[in-house]
């Protein structure tokens, strides 16, 4: 019996999902190879579009794609599980579904919330990367405005109805946004009148300005228009301390509050740590310019997990959706051809569009450097991520949920139990 070439993409991400999808494609049901994909869910989310989720401007189940149907019948073998432990020289993963075992690995496994040593608060913080997440950041805002309902002690009242983000990138940018019109277009119309003069709305920065990865004249439009909505904006900030009913900013300022959404940093998943490989100072693996890990021959790194340098600017690639996209798809290539007997090729990419959303009808659009913000703008967001949506219905979903967005509020239903 012919050897068979076992691959097995680890992590249901940006990077997995592009490496699983350029494998299936140019060796789905090949003889003498299996594909098999790993990942702790059974969807990919198209990360995104999730502040609008989390604010009830789209369904949530909506910008996510089931994983089995989207490699229905491609010659994919799915995994729902997670990853127990890799062992690069046995050429093995543990999963708590078993042992698989690999001729060609892919390390895709994400990322976590960096808290900067205040590890210790997590409890107290709300994050945002999947579902769980946007279902428990909705149904607390409208838990904070129940209980404030109620609540006849004014110092209270004003804890309930702040409502702080911290980390001015892109997600932290485009959640307090679309936090704002959810609150002021929808929510309070349905609480009492007081309600209004309690909320505060903040987002804190360590850096001095928001979007820091961006240009500086767009960077200054997205503050103009945050500062427009009277968002609270921190800049130059660092949050020192975190407990249950507050936080302390740069060591002195004390800010009572029951919701804090950390986006303010990420890093490499612990799963790394234990691997014999070099690691950055993010934890992720450091990769030569094939995406191959030193002296593992046929291990790859894609996404958020590897530490590739871009000769360009001898920097690190950043880890942004659309690098690991292409990390994704360009490991897929470099497989394909060792299986097939051909040569591997260096991994290039040039970010070509920064798109921030910042609420309804405004948003910042950077295409190599042609820059427009506004409606126009907005327009250009949406259609651009609908069309790197997965799946026709998702893509016919979030287009509905858009449309009926213009007619009817928001949804301010909570979940079972919230």
């Amino acid at each position: 019996m012919a050897d068979i070439n076992k691959v097995v993409v680890l992590g249901g991400g940006f990077a997995g999902i592009a490496a699983a999808a350029g494998l299936v494609k140019s060796l789905g049901r090949s003889r003498g190879v299996e594909i098999s994909l790993v990942s702790r869910h059974n969807y990919f989310l198209f990360i995104p579009m999730l502040h609008e989720a989390a604010t009830g401007a789209v369904e949530p189940r909506h910008v996510a794609q089931p994983i089995r149907r989207a490699f229905r019948g491609r010659g994919l073998s799915f995994v729902k599980g997670e990853v127990k432990a890799i062992d690069l020289e046995g050429r093995r993963v543990e999963t708590d579904h078993g042992a698989l075992d690999f001729d060609y690995l892919v390390l895709s496994l994400g990322s976590d919330t960096n808290f900067f040593g205040l590890d210790a608060a997590k409890p107290h913080v709300f994050e945002l990367k999947d579902l769980a997440d946007a279902r428990n950041l909705h149904d607390h805002i409208l838990e904070m405005f129940e209980r404030a309902a109620s609540q006849e002690d004014a110092a209270a009242r004003k804890r309930y109805l702040t409502f702080i983000v911290a980390g001015a990138g892109p997600t932290g940018v485009e959640l307090v946004a679309e936090i704002h019109d959810f609150v002021h277009h929808t929510v309070l119309r349905d609480y009492p009148a007081r309600s209004l003069q309690d909320v505060e709305i903040s987002l804190v920065e360590m850096a001095d300005r928001v979007l820091p990865g961006l240009d500086q004249r767009l960077s200054r439009v997205a503050l103009a228009k945050l500062q427009a909505k009277r968002i609270n904006l921190l800049l130059g900030t660092r949050i020192s301390r975190i407990t249950d009913t507050g936080l302390e900013l740069n060591g002195e300022r004390e800010v009572g509050t029951h919701t804090l959404v950390w986006t303010a940093g990420v890093k490499a998943s612990p799963m790394l740590a234990a691997l014999p490989v070099e690691r950055d100072r993010m934890g992720r693996v450091v990769v030569n310019q094939l995406l191959q890990v030193p002296g593992y021959a046929g291990v790859y790194v894609a996404g958020d997990s590897a530490s590739c340098q871009d000769p360009a600017t001898q920097k690190p690639f950043p880890p942004t959706a659309q690098v690991a996209i292409r990390e994704g798809e360009h490991v897929a290539r470099n497989i394909t051809a060792a299986i097939r007997g051909g040569q591997p090729s260096p991994f290039k990419h040039v970010s070509w569009a920064g798109l921030v959303s910042l609420g309804a009808n405004a948003a910042i659009v950077d295409f190599s450097g042609f820059r427009i913000y506004g409606r126009l703008a907005s327009f250009m967001w949406r259609v651009v991520y609908l069309t790197k949506l997965p799946g026709r219905q998702s893509k016919v979903l979030v287009a509905l949920d858009w449309l009926l967005s213009l007619f009817f509020e928001r949804n301010t239903a909570q979940s079972e139990g919230g």
